[in-house]
């Protein structure tokens, strides 16, 4: 359960955005089941268009308390620890003519993270890289 502001702000011409959540999370149960807890989140997010309307670089990152993989499989499930997982894209743009059809994209997001995904390979406190190729077509 999350709740609490946010604040947001744009350009006149919206090439440029942000928002910024400030938000108490409620968990309803903890890894053993029960054990309710309190927590925090900050999520910012951002958009940025630019070289013309051709390229966009967006994203967010979230930085939370509470359970984790590691503590979890090193015998401390209830163990809280920082948590970040960020996701930054990059799209080119296809556009028309006239500039103004920016429905379809290609580009790449990358997902990184600590303390994010489960436990593997005996690795904790580890940060992941995710990267990937996309294809975007809003409509």
């Amino acid at each position: 359960l999350l709740a609490g502001p946010a604040w947001q702000w744009h350009s006149n011409d919206f090439k440029k955005i942000f928002t910024l959540q400030l938000l108490y999370k409620q968990y309803l149960k903890g890894n053993n089941g029960l054990d309710a807890f309190a927590s925090f989140q900050v999520t910012p997010v951002w958009s940025i268009t630019f070289a013309r309307g051709l390229c966009t670089f967006s994203g967010f990152f979230d930085l939370w308390w509470g359970n984790t993989p590691k503590n979890t499989y090193n015998g401390n499930p209830n163990k809280k620890s920082l948590v970040f997982l960020t996701e930054p894209q990059f799209w080119f743009n296809l556009v028309g003519r006239n500039r103004q059809n920016q429905k379809f994209s290609v580009g790449t997001e990358f997902e990184c993270s600590n303390n994010f995904i489960w436990y593997t390979n005996n690795k904790n406190n580890t940060f992941y890289w995710n990267p990937t190729i996309a294809v975007k077509y809003v409509f």
